[in-house]
């Protein structure tokens, strides 16, 4: 009985129950992908505690010439180019360290943090408000080997 009153909806509202679909597989989709790489956004804070306590590394993702504008102590310079071929070279020793990915557009940290739970890195995360953020909050940036505030 039911079977047949849902076959005949399915009919008449044919746009209605494709956009359904496509939106439950959207959110089944970011479901298990947030379960498959558990960690997401942290803040400041947390990000320090990472850096100091657990030897976490900050994975720079801007351009080289931003890089050299002003980035975080002991950073690591990558391109998202890199990340989106698998090449990798400079992080492979990092693979049990959590990594924090930064960048002035999270959208961008997200995506290149989900390529990085791709390639079977453990613990990574996107810093909360990037690299602007960072420097909002007055914390130090280097500058060839100079601190700026």
């Amino acid at each position: 009985m039911y079977k047949q009153e849902i076959a005949i909806f399915l009919q008449q509202h044919t746009i209605l129950s494709v956009v359904w679909m496509v939106l439950l597989i959207a959110v089944l989709y970011t479901t298990i992908n947030s379960w498959l790489c558990r960690y997401s956004e942290i803040l400041r804070d947390t990000a320090i505690f990472l850096i100091n306590k657990k030897n976490a590394i900050v994975i720079d993702i801007r351009s080289q010439d931003d890089y050299r504008l002003g980035h975080i102590a002991n950073s690591v310079n990558i391109s998202i180019e890199d990340i989106k071929n698998g090449n990798i070279y400079k992080l492979k020793r990092f693979r049990k360290h959590p990594l924090i990915v930064v960048h002035d557009n999270n959208i961008l940290a997200h995506s290149m943090k989900q390529r990085l739970c791709k390639l079977k890195f453990e613990e990574v995360y996107v810093l909360h408000g990037g690299i602007v953020g960072w420097k909002a909050e007055n914390f130090p940036l280097l500058l060839k080997d100079k601190i700026l505030k």
